[in-house]
């Protein structure tokens, strides 16, 4: 039967690099990606019964007062805030706030 001689290992301790890590992408690479964005205005909780009654002319009341920011959404996931403006006949967003 063979003998097994285990002996001590030293492992240096890893030390990080000094080196700014670049970016896995290139922004060149993914710049005409295309991406939906979504503006939450607000929500509200309804009864299944108020959900019925609704008609033609119905209102629904949201959660958000009128001059509070709206949710910019990407994917989902809040990226931003920002205050709804009229954008001649459509309306629009101004971002006033970027979630880093």
């Amino acid at each position: 039967m063979n003998d097994v001689v285990v002996t001590d290992l030293m492992i240096d301790e890893l030390k990080p690099l000094n080196e700014p890590k670049s970016p896995v992408w290139k922004t060149d690479v993914i710049k005409d990606v295309e991406v939906d964005i979504d503006i939450r205005l607000g929500g509200a909780s309804v009864t299944i019964n108020e959900l019925f009654s609704w008609k033609k002319g119905s209102v629904v009341t949201l959660d958000n007062q009128l001059n509070q920011p709206v949710d910019v959404l990407l994917n989902q996931k809040v990226v931003g805030k920002g205050m709804l403006v009229a954008c001649g006949d459509y309306y629009g967003v101004e971002i006033t706030d970027v979630i880093e």
